[in-house]
C-alpha cells in the first residue's frame, strides 16, 4: 500500500487542486461580464413597466409619461373643429406654452409664450412672483399685446395671474376644459379671443 501522504504526492494533489481552480476561475472570468449585463438588466426591469395606465400597452420605462401630450392632442383636435367653422380669410394665431403637440397638429400660426420659438415674448419676462403657482406663469401683459386667437394653458399657469386679469377675462371666452390634475391644475383651459 502507497502511503499518499508523502511529499510527491502532496504536491501532486496541489498541482490538481490548482488546475481544477485554475478552470473554475477562467469560466468565472468568462461568466463576470454576462453576470454584470444580467444584474443591470434586472436592476433596469425594475423601473419598466410592463402595462402602462396611458398610451400603447406595450413595456416602457415607468417615467416614459406622456399624459400631458395626450391632453395637448385633445386640445389641438377641439381647435381644429373651431379652425374649420371659421371664415378661411386669415390664419388664426394659437398661444401656448408647450407648443410642440398643438403646433403639429394644428393648422394654426403658434406664438410660444415660454419664447423658445417666438423672441418676441421675451421682453415679458421676469414676471412678477406674485403670478406664480408653479414654476411657469403666463404674463397677462403677453396676451394683451399679442392679441392672438386661441389660448391653451394648464389652468394653475394662469391661477395666480392671467385668469385673474379684467382684460384677458373681457377679451377671451372659455370654449372648453379639459379635466385634469397635472401639476395641481384645474384642467386644461381653451379660449378663444372675443370678436368685436
Amino acid at each position: 500500500m502507497k502511503n499518499w501522504a508523502s511529499p510527491g504526492n502532496t504536491l501532486l494533489r496541489k498541482a490538481g487542486d490548482y488546475t481544477k481552480s485554475t478552470a473554475w476561475n477562467s469560466h468565472i472570468r468568462k461568466a463576470l461580464p454576462v453576470l454584470a449585463i444580467l444584474f443591470f438588466l434586472l436592476l433596469n426591469l425594475q423601473s419598466w413597466t410592463l402595462h402602462p395606465d396611458h398610451g400603447p400597452d406595450r413595456p416602457a420605462p415607468e417615467m416614459a409619461w406622456f399624459k400631458l401630450e395626450l391632453l395637448y392632442q385633445q386640445a389641438a383636435d377641439h381647435l381644429n373643429q373651431q379652425i374649420a367653422s371659421r371664415p378661411a380669410e386669415t390664419l388664426p394665431v394659437l398661444a401656448a406654452g408647450d407648443v410642440g403637440v398643438l403646433g403639429y397638429h394644428t393648422t394654426t400660426r403658434v406664438l410660444d409664450t415660454v419664447g423658445l420659438n417666438s423672441p418676441q415674448t421675451l421682453k415679458h419676462y421676469p414676471l412678477d412672483e406674485s403670478f406664480y403657482a408653479i414654476n411657469y406663469a403666463i404674463p397677462p401683459a403677453l396676451i394683451r399685446d399679442q392679441n392672438h386667437d386661441y389660448l391653451v394653458i394648464l389652468e394653475i399657469y394662469g391661477r395666480e395671474g392671467l385668469l385673474k386679469d379684467s382684460h384677458f377675462n373681457e377679451d377671451y371666452r372659455l370654449l372648453h376644459k379639459l379635466p385634469t390634475d397635472i401639476y395641481g391644475s384645474d384642467g386644461m383651459l381653451i379660449f378663444e379671443r372675443e370678436l368685436p
